[in-house]
């Protein structure tokens, strides 16, 4: 426990060993000095390893916004540079351990943010990507490791020498390639890019540079994939991810159903 008036973080410990073995009953308190303050949080883990308790205590960092209303949209994902944070209504945030700033905003709300890197490239770089819907538009962005990340605001915007955008998607049709409503997406560990592309039913693969690939799924015949009719944007619904070793999950909202495929 941690006690707020003597600031330290104390451990009780007991042993009360099975009977008829030979072994003594022991107990303890392990005391250690943590500063505490009222009304922040903090977290008390344990663990046995090699024969031994360790027990750590942390503090997590709180940080607020006052809005007037809820998002029905957010997306957070941590970066070299921080923490990035961004709303619906196109609030944007680094959070990092020298406080909060805004950061560059959105030109429309994002739904989805993702960060990750590729080892297998001559220079190790630092790839993110955010998530615009309601544009039909899938925006990157490309920073070199040990660097500060830059986001983009759109594909027209320039960020110096260190980072370059680039826009995913040929246009808003159902041609390949082409996006309506990229609802989510997410790298494989080879850094191909598959993309959700709601309006479409379908699963849309792309390398980094944004050249298309393939595709599964659409909506004839029933379709392999149901994310919504799209009479609303918000009757839209849905998410794919990628595992360490390719295979692709999607959550198929409207069949009630997590489909998984092979890389």
């Amino acid at each position: 426990m941690l006690n707020h008036l003597t600031h330290e973080a104390v451990l009780g410990w007991s042993f009360q060993p099975p009977s008829g073995q030979g072994l003594t009953p022991q107990s303890g308190v392990v005391r250690t000095p943590f500063p505490v303050l009222n009304g922040i949080p903090y977290r008390l883990s344990l663990e046995v390893a090699a024969g031994r308790v360790r027990a750590s205590v942390k503090a997590p960092v709180v940080w607020t916004v006052p809005r007037d209303e809820g998002a029905a949209w957010s997306s957070m994902i941590a970066s070299q540079s921080g923490v990035l944070f961004l709303t619906e209504d196109r609030d944007s945030y680094i959070i990092s351990p020298e406080g909060s700033s805004p950061a560059v905003a959105s030109d429309a709300p994002v739904s989805e943010i993702r960060v990750w890197t590729v080892k297998d490239l001559p220079r190790q770089v630092e790839f993110g990507r955010i998530c615009m819907p309601q544009v039909n538009t899938i925006i990157l962005g490309i920073s070199s490791l040990g660097t500060r990340s830059a986001w983009p605001s759109s594909s027209r915007l320039t960020l110096g020498r260190q980072f370059r955008v680039t826009s995913l998607g040929l246009g808003v049709r159902r041609e390949a390639g082409q996006l309506l409503y990229p609802l989510s997406f997410d790298a494989g560990p080879d850094g191909r890019l598959f993309v959700l592309d709601a309006g479409n039913a379908r699963i849309q693969v792309f390398n980094l540079d944004g050249t298309y690939l393939t595709q599964w799924g659409s909506k004839e015949g029933g379709g392999e994939f149901n994310f919504g009719n799209g009479n609303t944007p918000e009757d839209f619904e849905g998410s794919v991810g990628v595992d360490d070793r390719g295979f692709v999950y999607v959550l198929d909202v409207g069949n009630r159903r997590i489909q998984k495929f092979s890389p």
